[in-house]
């Protein structure tokens, strides 16, 4: 356990979950360590590893004391974060992937400066991705919202975005008295906790610099009945978030996702439709307004969309005939709005 100390406060606490990540923890430790911001904690959390992350772990924690490494049994990366937000002592806390890094020395410094210059409980950048061969700093549709044109105060009211929570940092101890952590998903526990700092603080101040960069290249998701349970709990959060709180174009874009979620389902993991994943099917669709589309084009969500829902609700997508009308409907909405959302040229390219 870390103790916490009067005599130093690390302005910033760094926050990585770590699972079978050796072959990246030394790029992420060291674009970590060789930050400009020297003040700063480094809390690594061990989530069960069965390969040899504790061993460089602790490998690097006896070069710099800086580092400070938990172990849990396997829970995710959820608890984990949860576990560093609780034994923290930093000022603010950023959260890093084991695979993942920092693209230049000075990010947690120019973070830290703009967060206390406008006395903000958080502050962000721009997100890059990285494929194994090209960084990808542009994007299309609710995407765009991964990256800022310019320094300035955002509203969440007009953001409205779910993801890429990590490249913000966050007031450590304004979390703590909000009671604000990641829920026990196996996938999808990042958009929430995102949500809820944000409806908490109304706005943030945004910088465009790229602070952080994802590791695409090698993510293979094994998809088990946990893991798609789990994401459409957090789907369906958004949703109540989004109607709560009237953030139409998040729940527009919460209600895109899902459907692109229904589509996989029915496609690749029927045999994964659980009672449980059922009856979230049915709560998810109680709570989808499909009056936030009406602007864009009342006809096609009259005659698709509502049916569609319908067919959902009322019966089993196990069913094959329902299955069938899942996917055309699902095809139809995924199709058109990919196109309309993020660009024709952008939709066809990525599928060609």
């Amino acid at each position: 356990m870390i103790e916490y100390n009067n005599k130093f406060k690390p302005k910033i606490s760094v926050v990585i979950p770590v699972y079978n990540a050796v072959q990246y923890l030394p790029q992420c430790l060291d674009s970590i360590l060789s930050q400009t911001l020297q003040d700063i904690e480094v809390i690594c959390v061990d989530d069960g590893s069965t390969d040899d992350s504790l061993v460089v772990l602790n490998k690097y924690q006896r070069k710099d004391c800086r580092i400070h490494v938990l172990i849990q049994k396997n829970s995710g990366a959820g608890p984990a974060r949860n576990c560093a937000i609780q034994h923290g002592s930093g000022e603010f806390v950023a959260f890093m992937d084991a695979d993942d890094w920092y693209p230049e020395i000075d990010i947690l410094e120019v973070l830290y400066i703009a967060a206390k210059e406008h006395d903000v409980k958080i502050c962000g950048g721009s997100f890059s991705l990285w494929d194994g061969g090209n960084y990808s700093t542009v994007f299309y549709g609710f995407q765009n919202n991964q990256t800022f044109s310019y320094n300035r105060f955002i509203n969440y009211f007009d953001y409205q975005y779910a993801y890429g929570f990590t490249r913000f940092i966050y007031c450590l101890e304004w979390l703590r008295n909000n009671n604000i952590y990641f829920p026990n998903y196996r996938r999808g526990e990042d958009p929430p906790f995102f949500v809820e700092t944000m409806i908490k603080s109304k706005y943030f101040y945004a910088l465009n610099k790229i602070t952080y960069c994802y590791r695409v290249d090698h993510k293979k998701i094994m998809w088990d009945s946990k893991k798609n349970t789990d994401v459409l709990k957090s789907l369906i959060y958004l949703l109540e978030l989004s109607k709560k709180y009237k953030l139409n174009i998040l729940h527009m874009e919460t209600i895109l996702r899902y459907n692109t979620f229904c589509l996989r389902i029915a496609l690749t993991n029927q045999q994964q439709v659980t009672p449980e994943l059922f009856s979230l099917i049915k709560m998810a669709n109680s709570l989808i307004d499909i009056s936030v589309f009406m602007g864009e084009n009342p006809s096609i969500f009259k005659n698709i969309l509502a049916p569609y829902l319908k067919i959902i609700l009322n019966q089993n997508i196990s069913n094959s005939g329902a299955r069938l009308l899942t996917i055309i409907k699902c095809i139809c909405i995924y199709g058109y709005w990919m196109c309309k959302i993020q660009g024709i040229k952008h939709f066809l390219k990525s599928r060609l």
